[in-house]
């Protein structure tokens, strides 16, 4: 079965956006923004990079469901 074009395009961005997080793990400054993104998911004192590469794999797992068509990907 052919993947349809927008779950290839989503499936992309969202390889795109998890690439982003894994860069920004690496180059992102901790006194640069007062609000991280452990504490919009409510785990502040999670260390801010760590749960960066946390969310980037999850996003990876994700999507890899996503573009395989499984059902636990969607």
């Amino acid at each position: 079965m052919n993947r349809p074009l927008g779950v290839t395009l989503i499936g992309y961005f969202y390889i795109f956006g998890a690439a982003m997080l894994l860069v920004t793990a690496v180059l992102w400054q901790a006194d640069a923004s007062e609000i991280g993104l452990a504490d919009r998911f409510g785990v502040s004192p999670f260390p801010e990079q760590l749960f960066r590469v946390i969310v980037a794999i999850a996003a990876l797992i994700g999507v890899y469901g996503y573009m395989r068509l499984q059902k636990w990907g969607f």
